[in-house]
């Protein structure tokens, strides 16, 4: 345990309350509050030490001491290291001038008489130099130092030497005491009579109005109001006042209260964004902890199209093209400050913030890659928080639902307040002021900024083409880029650095997922299990259901980006199918139903395929379309619910992928979608049509026609078999 000691005449200051130092004891130090006479604080030296290291305390020396007290009444009490260059200087000069006058004076060579300073004065001034050398080594080592290196100390004459060395004498020698007090020159009286600057102090307030005149109308405002004050105490017999010039009146302007001013110039909610000192914002150190999520309208105009679409129209109907400003939801991670989600839309809804967080649960790389990326996107996980504004987007029951069943905390900021969440406001400003420069369409922030310009008639981006600008300035640019909120580091590192330093929550898993974030459809149990976009799905839940159970309509929750896997809901309980035919593992759904619409109508009815062409089916799709399909996933037209319940409906024909193999080898003529495959036959005979073997569709309203067959086709039911799984 430290002891310390403090002398009565010091003051100290604790959390800005004033005390004195009375006594010790073993224990610690009693102080005297100033404010209250009667009041004594004992602080024990523990808390001392802990004090003293805080921001809060402040120990002033010998505050209370005649000497610093009369400094102070002379406005001489200053800390010499806070003074200009020019002032330590002079300080510095005249205390080395007082050392060498009472250095000859010690020796004998010196007596306080002014004859005797005279002959030493010489002695003196070269001792000086010699001494202000070190002074000067100093000063050129500093760059704008404000110091002219060839200025020389001239040692005073006789009078002011003597001034000098009194006021060194009578303060113990503290060099602040001959610091220069250039503060305090100048004539301080005031120009006007106190009438007079009552009204200019009064006039001069015509500028804090909502009217928001110039200075040059308050000046003239200024000057009739005197004229006519003037002439009505001249009616009176009264003296006129001075009418002051407009310097003085621009002096009183200057003087006014700069918040207050604004306030009542331009509103309050202005004002506080003017003045309000920006800080970091609400920091955090663990990444997805805190994420904060916002829409914003796109400073450019763009063509509501795909580019696969209108490379195929003509340029008068290219014209015709609807085209606007696109709205961008986005979610920032708060510690990193890496972007984890991103969707442009047509308008910012619930569901298109929905697709934003989950996009944030999930790997983007491959998306990055699509969109010719070079880094990856990797940044993903189940976040803690999610911080949002009042918008309608975020405030709907089904981004409430999603934040709900993923257990993610929410909040939403205060209006009127971005600065709570600075993060999410602050990148919009950063692509506005970097990307949107680079788009020909640009709206502008103004109508003066956008002068002659106009954006709708030079729209040239799609929709996909705007979307990947957008990602590839986040992950080639924005997230390999030192940010000032990570201090020079970039969000890329910074994420790396602190998932290996602190971990980060996973994303949900498969089923999780298809749960929260799949697209809805409903289909019919047959003997294959459940049929989507022409595919089997089975699990040992549904073989169950199809011995035990009437029920026949199953609901299906499919991942639009995975086909391999759906999830069924039997009786309440949601379970995982497998697709039967292997290799759908990643295959998205919109990339299987192009393909899907070329076989079915090539093939019509004989669309049964054999494994090897859905292997090469599937090969195409990974090489040449998967890329297409997950660039559409961030653009306006991605997959909903309904899209899939009319393709489905629209689709009469499926695909259906046989079971058993070929008796013999499949040969392609043609190509590989546009050859024609035999279907497999037992016999020489017509093959039978299972019921379940028809084409079911999404659409419980629609019941599809079974198709006629001759008598000489025998029907046959084949029972659920363990084999068919």
């Amino acid at each position: 345990m430290i002891r310390y000691h403090f002398d009565r005449l010091d003051r100290v200051i604790d959390n800005g309350i004033e005390m004195r130092p009375l006594r010790a004891d073993p224990h610690g130090f009693i102080f005297q509050r100033l404010d209250m006479l009667d009041v004594e604080i004992h602080i024990s030296y523990p808390d001392l030490a802990l004090k003293i290291r805080s921001q809060t305390w402040r120990w002033d020396r010998f505050h209370f001491s005649p000497v610093r007290t009369q400094l102070r009444a002379e406005g001489r009490d200053r800390f010499v290291s806070l003074a200009s260059d020019r002032d330590r200087f002079l300080a510095y000069a005249k205390s080395r001038f007082y050392a060498r006058y009472y250095e000859l004076y010690h020796a004998g060579k010196l007596k306080k008489t002014d004859a005797s300073y005279q002959e030493c004065r010489p002695i003196i001034q070269a001792m000086v130099d010699e001494d202000m050398e070190t002074f000067w080594a100093e000063a050129a080592k500093r760059r704008n130092s404000g110091l002219d290196l060839r200025t020389r100390y001239l040692v005073p004459r006789t009078r002011q030497a003597r001034e000098i060395i009194k006021q060194i004498d009578e303060s113990g020698g503290n060099t602040g005491a001959v610091l220069p007090k250039w503060h305090n020159c100048g004539n301080r009286q005031p120009r006007l009579e106190p009438e007079a600057q009552l009204l200019l102090n009064r006039e001069v307030c015509e500028a804090g109005t909502g009217r928001r005149p110039g200075d040059e109308n308050v000046i003239q405002h200024v000057n009739r109001r005197f004229r006519e004050e003037n002439a009505a105490r001249q009616a009176k017999g009264w003296l006129p006042l001075r009418i002051p010039g407009r310097k003085a009146t621009t002096n009183a302007l200057n003087a006014m209260d700069p918040y207050p001013t604004y306030a009542r110039r331009w509103g309050v909610e202005e004002a506080n964004r003017k003045f309000r000192i920006s800080g970091a914002g609400l920091m955090e150190d663990i990444p997805l902890r805190r994420i904060e999520i916002d829409s914003w309208m796109v400073d450019a105009q763009t063509l509501f199209t795909t580019t696969a679409l209108i490379d195929l129209l003509a340029p008068e109907v290219i014209q015709k093209i609807p085209r606007g400003r696109r709205w961008v939801i986005m979610a920032i991670d708060v510690a990193t400050r890496c972007v984890v989600g991103i969707k442009v839309c047509k308008e910012a809804n619930a569901k298109e913030a929905s697709a934003v967080i989950e996009q944030v649960t999930r790997d983007k790389t491959e998306v990055a890659r699509a969109f010719n990326a070079l880094g990856t996107w990797h940044q993903c996980g189940t976040p803690f928080e999610v911080i949002h504004d009042n918008g309608p987007e975020f405030i709907g029951p089904e981004f409430e639902t999603c934040l709900t069943d993923l257990r993610v905390g929410r909040a939403g900021a205060p209006a009127g307040l971005p600065f709570l969440r600075g993060a999410g406001e602050r990148i919009f400003r950063t692509f506005g002021t970097e990307v949107m420069p680079l788009i020909t369409a640009r709206t502008f922030e103004s109508i003066l900024a956008k002068g002659a310009n106009v954006p709708e008639d030079l729209a040239a981006l799609t929709d996909d083409e705007l979307t990947m600008i957008l990602v590839l300035f986040i992950v080639d640019v924005y997230h390999k880029r030192p940010h000032r909120s990570l201090y020079g580091e970039t969000p890329e590192n910074c994420w790396d650095r602190l998932v290996a330093q602190k971990s980060v929550s996973p994303p949900p898993p498969p089923h999780t997922r298809r749960a929260i974030f799949g697209l809805k459809a409903q289909c019919r149990v047959g003997e294959r299990g459940v049929q989507f976009a022409g595919l089997d799905y089975a699990c040992p839940e549904l073989q169950n259901m199809r011995l035990h159970s009437h029920q026949r309509d199953v609901d299906l929750r499919v991942d639009p980006t995975d086909i391999g896997h759906v999830s069924v809901r039997i009786g309440t309980e949601w379970y995982p199918a497998k697709c039967r035919q292997p290799g759908l593992d990643g295959i998205p759904y919109a990339a299987w139903t192009r393909e899907r619409r070329k076989l079915a109508s090539q093939h019509g009815e004989d669309a049964r395929l054999q494994q090897p062409v859905v292997d090469r089916t599937l090969r195409l799709i990974r090489e040449t379309d998967i890329v297409a399909t997950l660039r559409a996933g961030l653009t306006p037209h991605s997959l909903t619910d309904e899209d899939i319940a009319r393709g489905e409906r629209d689709l009469r024909i499926g695909v259906d992928l046989g079971d058993a193999p070929a008796p013999a080898p499949v040969t392609f003529e043609g190509g590989l979608i546009g050859e024609v495959i035999e279907p497999y036959q037992t016999s020489e005979k017509t093959p039978a049509v299972e019921e379940e073997d028809l084409p079911l569709s999404l659409d419980p309203e629609v019941t599809p026609e079974p198709e006629q067959h001759t008598a000489t086709a025998p029907e046959t039911k084949r029972a659920w078999k363990v084999s068919n799984d």
